[in-house]
C-alpha cells in the first residue's frame, strides 16, 4: 500500500478508536521528507519518509503516529534543554512505548521497551540510560550538554546503541511526565543551541542518528525563541486537555494518561 493511503487509513482508524491521539494528530502538518530515515515530529510538523512508511503494516503505522504524538503529549520537543539528543529520544521512547502497548497499540518489533522503566518520567530514564553507557563518566556538574561544534567542522555521528542502557548525568530538574505528576513550570523556556533547534525544524534529516529505537524521532521545537517556546507549552497543554475531554466523553482515554491529564487542569 502506498504511504499516503496507509497514513490516511491510519488517521481514520485513530479517529474511530483512539480519539485522544487523533485530535492532537490533526493539529500537525504532515509532509514527505525523503531525506529523513523514518519519521519525526517537532510540535508543528510530522515529517516522514514514504518508502519507510510503506514497509509497515497499517496497525504499525497507527502505532507510529500515536508514538510521535506522544512525544508532544509529554512535551519532549520543549524539554531537552541541551541533553544528548540520542539518549533523550531513547528516554522518551521508553516512557511512551509502555503506555501505547498497554493501550493496545502495535509498534514495530524493534521498538524500545524495558519494564524496569514503566511509569517513570523521561528525565529519570535519561539519567539512567545515559549513565549506563560503557566507557563514559558522568559530568559531576549536572545535565550533560552537547559538545560544542567547531566552526567549519561537522560533528561526527555517534554510533547508535544496540539497546537502551547508556550514559548518565545527575539531573536535578523536576520530572514532568510521570503519569500522575504535573508538568513543571518553565519547560518551554529557551532551548540550548538555537542553531540546532532551527536546523531540526527545517524538514531535512539532522546530521546525527537520533532514532535508535526505530519508531521515529522527536526534534526540538523549531522556534528557539523562549517566548515562542513558552507559548507552545501553554497551547500544547490546552490541546491535551481538550483532546482528553473528548476522548473521555467517548470512554477512550488511555488509563495511564488519565492522572497525567488531571494534573494539567
Amino acid at each position: 500500500m502506498k504511504a499516503q493511503d496507509l497514513l490516511t487509513k491510519a488517521k481514520a482508524g485513530l479517529i474511530l478508536d483512539q480519539p485522544f491521539y487523533a485530535s492532537l494528530l490533526l493539529k500537525h502538518k504532515m509532509q514527505e521528507d525523503a531525506a529523513a530515515p523514518r519519521i519525526w515530529i517537532d510540535g508543528k510538523t510530522i515529517g516522514y519518509n514514504p518508502q519507510w512508511i510503506e514497509t509497515k503494516t497499517l496497525e504499525e503505522v497507527k502505532g507510529l503516529l500515536a508514538h510521535e504524538i506522544s512525544h508532544i503529549v509529554f512535551m519532549h520537543n520543549l524539554r531537552r534543554h541541551g541533553r544528548d539528543k540520542e539518549f533523550w529520544n531513547i528516554a522518551g521512547d521508553l516512557v511512551i512505548n509502555s503506555i501505547l502497548e498497554n493501550a493496545g497499540f502495535k509498534l514495530p518489533p524493534e521498538r524500545l521497551r524495558e519494564s524496569r522503566f514503566d511509569g517513570k518520567p523521561t528525565e529519570e530514564i535519561f539519567n539512567a540510560v545515559y549513565g549506563e553507557r560503557p566507557g563514559e563518566t558522568p559530568d559531576p556538574e549536572g545535565t550533560p550538554k552537547e559538545e560544542p561544534q567547531q566552526e567549519g567542522k561537522e560533528k561526527a555521528p555517534q554510533e547508535a546503541p544496540s539497546a537502551p542502557g547508556e550514559e548518565e548525568t545527575p539531573n536535578n530538574e523536576q520530572s514532568q511526565d510521570q503519569p500522575g505528576e504535573s508538568p513543571g513550570e518553565g519547560q518551554g523556556e529557551g532551548q540550548e543551541g538555537s542553531e540546532e533547534g532551527q536546523r531540526q525544524g527545517t524538514g531535512s534529516a539532522p546530521p546525527e542518528f537520533t532514532d535508535p529505537g526505530g519508531t521515529g524521532e522527536v526534534r526540538d521545537f523549531p522556534d528557539p525563541d523562549p517566548t515562542a517556546g513558552a507559548q507552545a507549552e501553554q497551547e500544547t497543554k490546552i490541546d491535551i486537555i481538550q483532546a482528553a475531554c473528548y476522548a473521555k466523553k467517548h470512554g477512550k482515554l488511555p488509563a495511564e494518561l488519565q492522572k497525567y491529564v488531571e494534573e494539567l487542569l
